[in-house]
């Protein structure tokens, strides 16, 4: 058996990794009961790298319960499959291949949103001090440079404001969990839309692979007419999934139903992009998808989405101050 303080060693390296990165009941779940598989055996701490592709596992459970509501929804199967990489620049987008549709999703950018979603609710809801806001606006800038802009990703287990400022509340930890899932399902559901919708059309990306390595793949190029397709076809995925009150999906969990959070996201896309411009001191152009606020506007004329939310309006007052 290992000695006492490096039993509490190990219990600390766990809760910086799974109960700050993904605070929500699933993951605890997943990590006592790896926990307590060692306890039993009494030989050493859990293999962190170990317990990282079983949570990668769990994670992309999320992306295949999406594709069962979707098949559910259109009543046909839908061969989809999901893989995360690290981009050129943030991009959630797709490939036909032989065996399937492919979504491929930046999850460097996942970090960023996870960790925007964290202070955008804290300080909605006045957890974030006056005096300490500031402080928080200089770490959500660097994180930006650092994450979106430089595509580096971000160490959870290193102690800093963010990770202070989630340990203040667990249960509101839980609710911006589930803005961050809600972000996610949607950009989703937008990728398996052009898929059903029937948007393929041939196309070339550049995909930096785990090895360092950059591959090129056929990705499909779509017009912007088709995005707002896709927009529309992923709402309506979004609040199915959203409003599943079964058991036949298993992540049907979003007990507040968020259903505001794509127009805090395309909002969210215009103030990266604003950020971009005055990086660069040079517009940012939209050829291949439409400008994120027009995109918002869309879904809004056609579904009864309350941006005037009590929830939404402090969440976007909060997002604009950060992101300025």
């Amino acid at each position: 058996m290992l000695d006492k303080l490096s039993c509490e060693e190990a219990l600390a390296d766990l809760r910086r990794v799974f109960k700050v990165m993904m605070p929500d009941e699933d993951s605890i779940a997943l990590t006592r009961e790896l926990w307590q598989e060692w306890e039993k055996s009494g030989e050493r701490p859990p293999d962190i790298s170990e317990i990282a592709k079983e949570h990668a596992i769990h994670e992309n459970g999320f992306f295949y319960e999406l594709v069962k509501v979707a098949e559910r929804m259109d009543g046909s199967a839908l061969n989809i499959h999901f893989c995360q990489v690290s981009l050129e620049e943030y991009s959630a987008c797709a490939l036909s291949a032989t065996d399937g549709y492919i979504v491929l999703v930046d999850d460097v950018f996942f970090q960023l949103l996870y960790i925007l979603s964290n202070i955008m609710v804290f300080d909605a809801m006045g957890v974030i001090d006056k005096g300490e806001r500031e402080t928080v606006k200089t770490f959500v800038q660097e994180i930006i440079d650092t994450n979106y802009f430089q595509r580096q990703r971000f160490d959870f287990t290193v102690d800093n404001i963010h990770n202070t400022i989630l340990k203040r509340d667990y249960e509101l930890a839980e609710l911006a969990n589930y803005l961050f899932h809600a972000f996610k399902a949607f950009i989703l559901a937008h990728e398996i839309g052009h898929h059903v919708l029937k948007h393929t059309t041939g196309g070339v990306k550049k995909i930096l692979s785990a090895n360092g390595h950059t591959d090129t793949v056929e990705v499909d190029s779509r017009s912007i007419a088709r995005e707002f397709e896709a927009d529309s076809y992923g709402y309506r995925l979004f609040s199915a999934l959203c409003n599943t009150v079964d058991d036949s999906v298993y992540y049907a969990y979003c007990k507040y139903k968020l259903m505001f959070a794509p127009l805090l996201l395309f909002q969210l896309f215009d103030r990266l992009d604003r950020m971009q411009e005055r990086r660069t001191q040079e517009p940012v152009g939209y050829t291949q998808h439409p400008h994120p606020l027009e995109r918002a506007e869309a879904l809004s004329a056609v579904y009864p989405v309350d941006a005037g939310d009590p929830l939404c309006v402090a969440i976007r007052d909060a997002m604009v101050f950060y992101m300025s």
